[in-house]
C-alpha cells in the first residue's frame, strides 16, 4: 500500500482487508494470539481523530490469525465524524512475544458526503 490514497465518502461504512504474507515465500502470517490497532491522524497537526483496535465497539478489527488476514471494519456513524480533507494512517500488528510490526503508512481522503 506504499503511497496509496483510500477514498472515503463521509458517513460510509469503510471495509478493508489486510493480508499479511511472508516475504520470501508469500504464506500467510500466522497472527493467532496478535492484537492490531490503527490510529486515523490529521496530515496537518498530527492530531488523532480516530483509534480502532481488536478491543474498540462498535467499529473495529479482527484477525483471523492462521491465514493471516486482518479485517477493518469502520462503522458509518464513526466515518460521519471525520471532516472533509485528508488523513495517514497505518496499521500496527502487536505478537504474542511483544514484536511490533506495521503497514507502510497510507492516506484516506474523506470527501463530503451529499445524501445524509
Amino acid at each position: 500500500m506504499t503511497d496509496s490514497i483510500i477514498k472515503l465518502k463521509r458517513g460510509d461504512t469503510w471495509l478493508q482487508r489486510f493480508d499479511w504474507v511472508q516475504a520470501s515465500n508469500n504464506l500467510p502470517v500466522n497472527l493467532s494470539e496478535c492484537t492490531a490497532k490503527m490510529d486515523i491522524v490529521s496530515t496537518r497537526g498530527n492530531e488523532v481523530f480516530m483509534s480502532i483496535s481488536t478491543s474498540s465497539s462498535p467499529s473495529s478489527i479482527t484477525i483471523d490469525g492462521p491465514n493471516g488476514i486482518v479485517n477493518l471494519r469502520v462503522e458509518a456513524d464513526d466515518t460521519a465524524g471525520l471532516r472533509p480533507g485528508e488523513y495517514k494512517t497505518d496499521l500496527q500488528i502487536t505478537f504474542p512475544d511483544g514484536t511490533v510490526k506495521s503497514t507502510d503508512t497510507f492516506y484516506i481522503k474523506i470527501i463530503e458526503d451529499v445524501t445524509r
